[in-house]
């Protein structure tokens, strides 16, 4: 039987596109098999347990993964993104049976985004806020444990989204607000912050579609950190506008005061390089198709 490819945190986003993808180019070896099988990533003896079923790689998706949510929870989002995340990597390191991807976040970067053009892997990293703090601290700690021995390789995703996203996130939130408006659901306006901000996004299917690269590929780079990016930024005014574009009325967009954030990073963009030079991928699915589909699918979700 095949070494089964792990993924903690299978039920979140991300890890729901993943098993798709997976599963798509026919891996029948991924665990969990089922929702009922899924682990806590706090829980010591359960990943002793998943450990030692030897997976040939660890995928750790788990995370408190809304800054939202992670600053209404600081305890829980330092046990779960930090502690947790930590102590999943020793115990991998420690087998010696598999090894291990981990899922950091290009918001680790921080103030260095002000430095450079295409933010690269070997930037600093200058993290805000209570979710930030806690993947970089994961982060720096499982870089130490990677050098020797090279078993663990750590990511950093810049902005996705996609289908099946939660409202919390920018493009989700747009696009939601805009299918009640379509439905009448909700008056023709939209409170904002700063639109003018710009963000490096992809589509989730893309980033999961590299997981899967990643997740079966003999050595995608074992020790290395590579930014997850497209190399190119869209600006949020350009997200909603398309959004509004689509739902063929005028919606008055009002900005709110309290949603702006005067410290807030101008543009953030990241240096794909290292990621190509390791891989084949090449992002597939265009932020056009991207807003298509989003706005799709809470039409879907709302209903007729």
């Amino acid at each position: 039987m095949k070494a089964p490819i792990a993924i903690v945190g299978s039920g979140g986003f991300v890890g729901t596109w993943l098993v798709r993808e997976l599963r798509r180019r026919g891996v029948d070896a991924i665990w969990p098999a089922s929702p009922a099988e899924a682990i806590d990533i706090r829980d010591e003896r359960a990943i002793a347990r998943l450990i030692a079923r030897a997976p040939s790689v660890i995928v750790n998706l788990a995370a408190i993964a809304s800054p939202i949510e992670a600053e209404k929870q600081p305890a829980l989002t330092d046990a779960v993104n930090h502690r947790a995340a930590v102590r999943l990597a020793e115990m991998v390191t420690a087998s010696g049976q598999c090894r291990l991807i981990h899922v950091g976040s290009a918001v680790t970067y921080g103030d260095s985004f002000k430095s450079f053009a295409r933010v690269p892997e070997t930037a600093p990293l200058q993290p805000h806020g209570i979710y930030a703090h806690s993947k970089a601290r994961a982060d720096m700690a499982i870089g130490s444990l990677a050098a020797s021995p090279a078993v663990s390789l750590r990511l950093r995703p810049f902005w996705h989204a996609g289908p099946g996203q939660h409202e919390q996130y920018v493009v989700a939130a747009f696009a939601r607000q805009v299918a009640l408006i379509m439905r009448r659901l909700q008056d023709p306006v939209i409170r904002v912050g700063n639109l003018d901000v710009a963000r490096d996004f992809l589509d989730v299917r893309d980033v999961a579609r590299l997981y899967a690269d990643l997740a079966t590929a003999a050595d995608p780079g074992w020790g290395e950190v590579l930014n997850i990016a497209s190399g190119h930024s869209v600006t949020i005014r350009f997200l909603l506008e398309g959004l509004i574009a689509r739902a063929g009325r005028s919606i008055d967009i009002q900005v709110d005061p309290g949603r702006l954030r005067p410290n807030d990073v101008a543009n953030a963009v990241g240096d794909n390089t290292l990621l190509l030079s390791r891989v084949a991928w090449r992002p597939l699915i265009g932020i056009n198709q991207m807003l298509d589909d989003v706005l799709d699918d809470w039409l879907q979700r709302i209903g007729e």
